[in-house]
């Protein structure tokens, strides 16, 4: 058995509470579903104070080998800043990748490949054009427009900035292309 300890600092524009929100409730059901994972183990650091990481991981694989493999596939902090927001490492990151596929096969959430510009049809009846604006609401406020055939179990990404935001829309249109 191999355990890692990941330590996570919070953007400053990030309060507490969200952190909080997206951390216990939002990315720790998405790590869950990380291949190769045997056990998981989330933390908050609740000192409001100076610290140096607000979330703490650990995870637990077969071998390190497990997670080496799991690792390579990950972005580098020096690869998420040099290249300004870049929407596939964003999904990667968010694990977005978890629930939605790029490939066309079904999952948790709907598919992303071939999906810019075709109408979707929403558990409220209604259909809607999957265009910049339907994906941006879908990341903020994904209650607001459930596809129909899906739970609603997406959680809300209201702190991802309009750059990030833009940059997964961008992302997912080439899926389409």
């Amino acid at each position: 058995m191999f355990k890692a300890i990941i330590l996570l600092k919070k953007k400053e524009e990030v309060s507490s509470e969200e952190f909080k929100n997206w951390w216990i409730n939002s990315h720790s059901s998405k790590a869950a579903m990380l291949p190769k994972i045997r056990k998981l183990c989330f933390n908050l650091v609740e000192n409001e104070g100076d610290k140096a990481y607000d979330g703490v991981a650990e995870q637990w694989f077969d071998t390190q080998e497990d997670f080496d493999s799991w690792l390579a596939e990950q972005p580098t902090f020096a690869d998420t800043m040099n290249e300004g927001a870049n929407g596939e490492q964003i999904v990667q990151t968010l694990g977005c990748v978890a629930c939605h596929s790029i490939d066309g096969s079904d999952g948790i959430g709907p598919t992303w490949r071939d999906t810019y510009g075709t109408n979707r049809s929403l558990s409220s009846g209604e259909t809607v054009v999957v265009d910049e604006d339907y994906i941006k609401t879908s990341i903020v406020n994904p209650m607001s427009q459930i596809a129909q055939g899906y739970a609603p179990v997406m959680p809300a990404y209201a702190t991802l900035s309009e750059e990030e935001l833009t940059a997964i829309t961008d992302y997912i249109k080439t899926l389409s292309e």
